[in-house]
């Protein structure tokens, strides 16, 4: 199976409530995609995660909803994550503080 990319772009999914911490899918302001979270509960060797990186797991489907409202066409599973198998850590460049400042200075006086 190739890689399967989940960030959605505003407006294209349903708002989800039960997940504070994702932005508002339907909001049109927000235009960097979102993506789903994954929250794992575990043991003190989950301390050892990368901050960012790639990671195999094994894991059971427990249900598949498709939706079709109003056109739009979604699918949403619960998975049963058993284990992480493998992770890799991979380099994130940040963006230097002063240069998201002025970006986001130029973005509101264009407004």
């Amino acid at each position: 199976m190739k890689p399967i990319d989940l960030g959605r772009e505003p407006g294209e999914c349903c708002h989800m409530p039960s997940m504070p911490s994702m932005p508002d899918m339907d909001s049109k302001e927000d235009s960097k995609k979102a993506y789903p979270r994954l929250y794992i509960d575990g043991g003190d060797e989950l301390a050892d995660l990368p901050e960012y990186g790639q990671m195999t797991v094994t894991f059971d489907r427990e249900s598949l909803i498709k939706t079709d409202r109003d056109g739009k066409k979604t699918v949403s599973v619960c998975l049963e994550i058993k284990s992480i198998d493998k992770t890799r850590a991979t380099v994130v460049e940040k963006e230097d503080a002063s240069k998201a400042l002025d970006k986001y200075a130029q973005e509101e006086s264009e407004e």
